[in-house]
């Protein structure tokens, strides 16, 4: 492939360098600028591939600022030293050479006086001539490509496109598939190309990885570029392949309604579950319930449900799980199934559902819950109620937390409620607390909670509280008194802690329905 960057060979070959010799280092190093430096304090500012032009105004003194000087530009990975010889310098110290050569750094000496403006000028012409040429050969490459994927969906075709573009030896190997080599090749060139190093881009499908693309051959410098432009049409090709299959999953979901809302037996549910899903593992399984009213994706205007579906799928299959989505209106449930190791279920659940959370804007506007984890397909109705009451608690505590487990005592308050009567209970243990606060605008019920909350510390509670010890051993005593039991006590201590989160919880749930 025709090198479309400026390399130090090319720029040696101009007019303005007719008086020049290459006393040491490899030409081949790429020029991306030129400057003009006659302060050696200043080399710690160069940047790579920049050439450097001197007459040695700011080294010629001593050799030690001089070794500094090379040092800078060597760390730097500058394209060269240029050297005129005249006033300044007439010759170049054996142990700058030998240090130069070491590093295969290039030092150029003009043995005749030149224009460095000149130079500069010329240099950067061709820069940027370069980079246009560059941008031609880019577009029309893009445009090759495009033509491609939208006349095949196979992303190997596009293998072929790459490499009558630039040479060389590809190798496209997606997620769980099969590696595919362009052109084709034998074991032993196989097995040679292990032993090299090729440039690598990434397949990337909703932000995460899904392949990889690779290049084996000589590089000129470009390559990175047409790997890259390359990499982004293949994932655009298997993007449109999996919405497309996502769109008819989701057409076809009527029956995961049924399922959820339990009107569907064993059999039937096994039944469809083998038709959408070969050799599915059914052991643990979840609900993840999603509300996405008036919700919007990153990157996109408002919500787009297949979009999002497929994202869902890839969070989660990459986690060990397999899903089935049905929605209605608004609502996305999720059927979790986990296909790896019990033990690890609940963090990879974790993980998954957090990647999820962060695809939308925000968390106001949209909802996510979990319900309880079963075993049995016949129960998946049981954890799709508990993640529609997960919602539920999250709204009347306006939590953060969206998992089952984080919200068990909101579960057992709401369950409790259908078996007893809760506020009773409430009155029991906690009543005469409610009834002298009111009476005295006095704060044992804040008291008590913070108590328990810091584990009976009465040091950390006292701190929390803004109020001195005495005053805390004092509202304790009262407590004690007007309850009939140490609240310190572990029986106790539960009870009291249930109670004062059923007292909140059924507070702020009378509000929402008021």
């Amino acid at each position: 492939m025709q090198n479309l960057q400026l390399q130090l060979a090319d720029i040696l070959q101009y007019d303005q360098f007719q008086s020049a010799e290459c006393v040491t280092g490899n030409t081949n190093r790429l020029v991306k600028w030129v400057h003009i430096i006659e302060n050696s304090a200043v080399g710690h500012l160069m940047k790579e591939h920049e050439l450097i032009l001197t007459t040695g105004m700011g080294i010629h003194k001593d050799v030690d600022t001089f070794e500094r000087f090379l040092d800078e530009l060597i760390a730097k990975n500058c394209a060269g030293l240029c050297i005129e010889y005249g006033r300044y310098i007439q010759s170049i110290p054996t142990t700058i050479l030998q240090k130069a050569k070491k590093h295969q750094f290039p030092i150029v000496v003009f043995h005749e006086e030149v224009s460095f403006s000149d130079i500069t000028q010329e240099v950067h012409r061709q820069i940027i001539s370069h980079q246009y040429q560059l941008i031609e050969r880019l577009e029309a490459y893009t445009h090759t490509l495009s033509k491609a994927s939208l006349t095949s969906n196979r992303p190997e075709a596009l293998l072929e496109v790459l490499v009558e573009a630039i040479g060389g030896q590809c190798i496209l190997q997606l997620t769980d598939e099969k590696a595919v080599y362009y052109p084709k090749c034998d074991a032993t060139k196989k097995a040679r190309l292990e032993k090299e190093s090729p440039l690598v881009k990434e397949i990337l499908l909703l932000s995460q990885q899904y392949g990889q693309l690779k290049w084996y051959g000589l590089h000129s410098g470009i390559e990175s570029l047409f790997l890259e432009r390359t990499a982004l049409f293949i994932a655009q090709i298997i993007l449109r392949k999996l919405y497309s299959i996502e769109k008819e999953t989701v057409a076809q979901q009527l029956w995961k309604q049924d399922w959820l809302e339990g009107r569907l037996s064993k059999p039937e549910i096994l039944q469809h579950l083998e038709k959408e899903h070969d050799r599915i593992r059914i052991k643990q399984m979840t609900v993840l319930y999603v509300n996405v009213a008036n919700g919007q994706l990153e990157g996109q205007e408002g919500f787009d449900d297949v979009y999002f579906t497929l994202y869902a799928r890839n969070v989660f299959e990459k986690r060990g799980f397999t899903i089935c989505t049905t929605n209605h209106q608004d609502h996305y449930y999720m059927i979790i199934f986990n296909q790896r190791d019990e033990a690890s279920m609940r963090t990879r659940l974790r993980e998954a559902v957090l990647k999820i959370k962060k695809v939308f804007k925000t968390d106001t506007v949209t909802r996510i819950a979990t319900g309880k984890t079963v075993e049995s397909v016949e129960d998946v109705p049981t954890a799709y109620e508990t993640a529609r009451t997960t919602m539920y608690i999250r709204k009347v505590l306006q939590t953060t937390d969206c998992f089952y487990e984080d919200v068990l005592l909101g579960h057992m308050i709401l369950n409790l409620q259908q078996t007893m009567d809760v506020k009773q209970m409430i009155t029991q243990y906690l009543g005469p607390l409610i009834a002298y606060d009111e009476k005295h605008s006095s704060e044992l019920i804040p008291t008590l909670r913070t108590y328990l909350a810091t584990n009976c510390s009465k040091q950390e509670t006292a701190q929390k509280l803004y109020i001195v010890r005495q005053t805390l051993y004092h509202r304790l005593k009262k407590i004690e008194e007007l309850i009939g039991m140490d609240s310190s006590e572990p029986h106790h201590r539960m009870m009291l802690e249930m109670m004062l989160y059923a007292k909140e919880f059924i507070g702020k749930s009378s509000k929402i329905h008021e």
